[in-house]
């Protein structure tokens, strides 16, 4: 017995020492490579290709700054702050991907320059910034930009198992962002028609139907319907799509296409919690021998946690609190 406890303790000393070198190295890491990027913001031309590449290494790597190398990081979000109207797409997408990491007082800065700047966006990004800042101004446009039957059409083509056209599902997106800006009544209706789409892809009886259905729900409808959705419950109220049946029946592999499960995890789930929790999904099953059965095992314990809310959620969302 003594000598398990020994054994047990010596473990312990070894995993802490472990861990703590890992730490120590992490830091390290990133001040060394975050001060490289400050340093060629800073005296590079801002047209040459090794500054426009540390560009890159900033949005990519801002999340692990944040945490190892925070006063760097904060130097590193006040360079884009200033280079914001010189580089305006490489700033978008930094702000875009690393929303989740910036302080009150920075998100307040940013929201302040969006609603003066965002409204000349004439793409996607609009919407998506609208969305995870939160910016209300733009309500009343968004209003004006909705089509009345709009969601008829797509059921309609839909139902009769058609690709729906890749012009309305970019038309919901002033739907989705005015339910990301708070409109309780349209978000009801979209996870209302989300599954009773779904159930309808359940219920086909035809085998080579609802092979088609179900492609055209999972690369089509769940992304660009619920993804776009920037809230917990959009998630919560959809989870039993993780397990999806016609998820084990083919494999998707030979087709090329991702399973159902994996298109609602990265298409839903994934843009609205943290890096970690997405990687935590990758590599669980990646290098399993039995790839399927670790699938289903992991989904199993995340439809958990999403009902727990032990889930790391971005505190974008609309109802993160």
């Amino acid at each position: 017995m003594k000598n398990k406890i020994i054994a047990f303790s010596l473990f312990l000393f070894l995993s802490s020492h472990y861990l703590t070198a890992q730490q120590e190295y992490l830091i390290k890491k990133n001040i060394e490579v975050s001060q490289e990027i400050i340093t060629v913001l800073n005296n590079e031309n801002i047209e040459s290709k090794l500054f426009k590449d540390n560009l890159n290494r900033a949005v990519r790597d801002y999340c692990g700054f944040q945490y190892y190398a925070p006063g760097n990081a904060s130097q590193i979000f006040e360079l884009f702050w200033i280079l914001r109207n010189k580089v305006r797409d490489d700033y978008y997408r930094f702000i875009i991907v690393n929303a989740h990491y910036f302080s009150e007082e920075q998100t307040a800065k940013i929201k302040s320059d969006l609603e003066e700047t965002v409204g000349s966006i004439s793409d996607s990004r609009f919407h998506l910034l609208v969305s995870i800042f939160h910016l209300d101004k733009f309500k009343e446009k968004l209003t004006h930009d909705l089509e009345d039957d709009l969601f008829v059409k797509i059921e309609e083509y839909f139902k009769r198992g058609s690709t729906v056209p890749r012009d309305y599902l970019e038309k919901s997106l002033a739907y989705t962002t005015l339910a990301n800006l708070g409109d309780q009544t349209i978000e009801d209706s979209i996870i209302l028609f989300v599954n009773e789409m779904y159930e309808f892809c359940n219920k086909e009886e035809n085998s080579n139907m609802q092979e088609s259905l179900y492609m055209s729900f999972f690369t089509g409808i769940v992304p660009k319907l619920l993804g776009k959705l920037h809230s917990k419950r959009s998630v919560i109220e959809t989870r039993h799509m993780l397990q999806c049946d016609y998820t084990w029946k083919i494999d998707y592999i030979d087709v090329g296409t991702r399973p159902p499960a994996d298109s609602y995890f990265y298409g839903v789930i994934g843009p609205k919690v943290s890096i970690y929790e997405n990687s935590k999904y990758q590599m669980t099953f990646i290098k399993s021998k039995d790839e399927k059965a670790a699938k289903k095992e992991y989904i199993e314990d995340l439809i958990k946690r999403i009902e727990t809310n032990q889930i790391e959620w971005k505190k974008t969302l609309i109802d993160f609190d």
